[in-house]
């Protein structure tokens, strides 16, 4: 293997499972339809939880309350804790890859507005829905992800 592919950095993101009051039992979900790559923007559809990369000299909680802003427009949100849960994966391995693969610190969230007046602020994301924690697996897209949501309600936290 290369080894410039082997030493490359990995990437630092945060992310939030994200409840509300006035919909209990359910999480936030984001509709992704273009993503960043080295080529530029691509299309997509992948329905997840909101996440992000951390920016140098950002902490953990700078970098979800910016990351929740851009991508839900709002700042009416509480952070509840910061999750004993990490999502990892690995990147595919290429000569552009900037990462070998990513660690997803995750926080656990309350949105305190009106959930129907949530609105996308970046073109990044088409929707942003409150699902039922019960049947979320079904339109979640990342096995990480689902399997994170599992383990945080297995603990308690949801």
């Amino acid at each position: 293997m290369d080894k410039e592919i082997i030493d490359l950095p990995i990437r630092q993101a945060v992310g939030a499972i994200i409840t509300c009051k006035s919909k209990p039992n359910e999480i936030c979900v984001i509709n992704k339809v273009l993503t960043e790559d080295l080529g530029g923007a691509k299309p997509v559809n992948e329905w997840d939880i909101p996440k992000g990369g951390i920016k140098v000299n950002e902490t953990p909680v700078q970098a979800i309350l910016r990351e929740l802003s851009e991508e839900l427009g709002t700042q009416e949100i509480c952070i509840k804790t910061e999750l004993p849960i990490k999502i990892s994966f690995d990147f595919p391995k290429t000569k552009n890859s900037k990462y070998s693969g990513q660690i997803t610190t995750l926080f656990l969230a309350e949105y305190l507005g009106d959930p129907t007046k949530l609105k996308p602020k970046t073109q990044e994301i088409s929707k942003l829905t409150f699902l039922p924690l019960n049947s979320i697996e079904k339109r979640l897209t990342f096995k990480e992800t689902k399997n994170a949501i599992n383990k945080a309600k297995s603990l308690g936290y949801l």
